[in-house]
């Protein structure tokens, strides 16, 4: 039995790529694995929010520790991202592995099927096809990945032979990969870099980490169930693990407050029943759809959330990452029942 025991200290980029050059290639991941350009600027504007609150947190809070979040892939479940799943941690750094431990064994209550954990090395990369199309390939740069399996009964990382295979193959591929049905424009690019500009190299090479396993390894070229995440694991002073869902808000009108899909907020009751781990979500406050001016933070519990809005008959919420013509039932929380952080 192997386990994690090498050392990666903290890295800094070797300039092989710019910020720019990144974020280009998080939007060519991401815009090959949207329906169109509508879902797609969903996307980057929840891209925002959570770069946004991780800064916040960081300035303003210094006592928390910011943990990575995780990805959980269902398999073949459209239901519910926690049925017959996958979960999938990736970060650069080792400093916080027993914290990892400590979630990890929290979250294995929930069942998940396989749990990887991975480390990238940001100071070497090296070209590799993560789509492929029947008339091109789309190369993208990739790190050095160590990847970990979770063993429930020991509480240990267990080293694998580090192939993105041990991930990708729980998914059947499709015999062709799928393209956008809508059509995707520049604009969309250009807005992704202008709004990611101003933050940290090392978040934003974080991101692109993800979206390779996300829309790379996966995406559109596997039939795979429902896909959700983790966004940011906060860690109190006194110890314990706070799961945080971070969503870029206006509010809603017909109920004065902030909306959840009724899916995603069953999956989070469910995370934290079943690992016993709060979960939180976060709204950063914008004052319209259009400029989308900061106003505030505000947060509540996902069990007063529920609280909350039990008995209420859900609304349909906006289209967001989904087709136009699926459904999506919203529960909306008066925003008195939030408290401004």
């Amino acid at each position: 039995m192997l386990y994690l025991e090498f050392k990666i200290d903290k890295i800094s980029y070797n300039s092989q790529m710019t910020k720019a050059e990144i974020i280009s290639n998080i939007h060519t991941l991401v815009s090959h694995n949207v329906i169109g350009e509508k879902q797609l600027m969903s996307r980057y504007k929840g891209f925002r929010g959570e770069f946004s609150f991780e800064n916040y947190i960081r300035t303003k809070y210094k006592k928390y520790v910011l943990l990575d979040g995780g990805i959980i892939f269902s398999i073949d479940n459209s239901e519910s991202s926690l049925n017959n799943s996958v979960y999938l941690t990736a970060t650069n750094s080792q400093s916080g592995l027993e914290d990892y431990k400590n979630i990890y064994k929290r979250l294995s209550n929930i069942g998940f099927k396989k749990m990887f954990f991975v480390l990238y090395n940001q100071e070497n990369w090296k070209d590799f096809t993560v789509m492929h199309y029947p008339d091109k390939d789309v190369n993208l740069p990739i790190p050095d990945f160590k990847i970990f399996e979770y063993d429930g009964v020991g509480n240990t990382f267990e080293a694998t032979n580090n192939q993105i295979s041990i991930f990708s193959d729980l998914f059947f591929d499709f015999p062709i990969r799928k393209k956008n049905s809508f059509p995707i424009t520049e604009q969309s690019k250009l807005f992704l870099i202008e709004a990611l500009r101003e933050y940290e190299l090392e978040d934003i090479i974080k991101m692109y980490v993800n979206r390779l396993f996300l829309d790379g390894f996966v995406g559109f070229g596997k039939n795979k169930g429902k896909i959700s995440d983790i966004d940011l694991i906060l860690k109190r002073p006194d110890g314990a693990y706070r799961l945080i869902e971070i969503k870029e808000k206006d509010l809603a009108r017909k109920i004065v407050g902030f909306g959840l899909d009724v899916p995603r907020l069953d999956d989070m009751n469910r995370i934290r029943q079943e690992s016993g781990l709060d979960y939180f979500l976060v709204v950063r406050h914008i004052a319209d759809q259009s400029e989308r001016k900061l106003i505030g933070w505000k947060m509540i519990s996902i069990k007063e959330f529920d609280n909350q809005v039990c008995g209420q008959k859900p609304t349909e919420g906006g289209t967001g990452m989904r087709s136009l013509n699926s459904v999506n039932p919203t529960v909306i929380c008066e925003v008195e029942a939030f408290t401004i952080i």
